[in-house]
């Protein structure tokens, strides 16, 4: 997924697509502006923080 996106940028930055950002909209790597991807807060549902909490690796302690 990382490199799709690193590919898609990629070719945004080769199309002068300055305002565009790249996104994962239906399964797809597609360019979106970057005002429509900012204009609404989009909130991530809490049981799904639930789970990336429970599949957090440890940190490590600080040295």
């Amino acid at each position: 997924l990382a490199t799709r996106f690193g590919v898609a940028a990629t070719d945004a930055v080769a199309a002068k697509a300055f305002g565009d950002m790249v996104a994962l909209q239906g399964g797809e790597i597609t360019r979106i502006p970057v005002a429509d991807a900012v204009g609404e807060l989009k909130v991530v549902a809490p049981d799904l923080l639930r789970v990336g909490h429970v599949f957090r690796p440890p940190l490590a302690p600080p040295d």
